[in-house]
């Protein structure tokens, strides 16, 4: 069966057996290889990023995946770096995952030596044109994180943003084999809105 017979398949499921999905009922789907793009938008506090980054910490320490970490300025990826990226993980996934040994080499992380992940901004996507990330097996599995994909509003802006994710993704999987998988995680506020229309999304009200 093809790649996306299968993911048509999966979707039909997901529909029609349970409208509304939290982000820890999604991870349950995210072990096949039925999708590509995992895009999570809703209020402040409700656990997205912390679940998605708690999953790519497991799939690290479990299966030595390491992953991309974006955000959409170079400002925002320098604040989470500072002092070896000790702010960018919860104390809870800290503590669970062992992450006591943190060490930043330039924009790579690395755990106990080992490299945990790589950070990128949208913003200077065009430094990173024609370069490779990071080197690992091109049959790998690779994940990939944009994080806080909105801009507060009367923020600078930076560009158009969904011409900078579309070059880096191009940069991160261009010669990718093996299974790709890309988390996109925003408020229901400014450039998610943009970056989740390009896949058909229009935010609705219910009550």
């Amino acid at each position: 069966m093809s790649n996306s017979k299968k993911r048509r398949e999966h979707y039909d499921y997901m529909i029609k057996t349970r409208l509304w999905y939290s982000s820890r009922c999604l991870m349950g789907y995210l072990n096949s290889d039925a999708f590509r793009f995992i895009c999570l938008i809703g209020p402040r506090e409700a656990g997205k990023s912390f679940d998605i980054v708690e999953w790519l910490v497991k799939q690290w320490k479990e299966k030595d995946i390491p992953w991309i970490w974006y955000r959409l300025t170079d400002a925002e990826i320098k604040k989470l770096k500072q002092d070896n990226c000790r702010n960018a993980f919860e104390s809870i996934v800290v503590q669970k995952y062992k992450l006591d040994n943190l060490k930043l080499k330039g924009d790579n992380l690395y755990c106990d030596g080992k490299f945990m992940c790589t950070f990128k901004s949208l913003s200077t996507f065009h430094l990173d044109k024609g370069t490779t990330l990071y080197q690992a097996d091109n049959k790998k599995p690779i994940h990939i994180l944009l994080d806080e994909m909105n801009k507060e509003e009367g923020a600078k802006s930076t560009g158009p943003v969904c011409y900078q994710w579309a070059n880096s993704l191009e940069t991160a999987v261009r010669s990718r084999q093996g299974g790709i998988r890309i988390f996109m995680i925003g408020n229901m506020t400014g450039l998610s809105s943009i970056l989740a229309g390009c896949f058909n999304f229009i935010g609705r009200v219910f009550c």
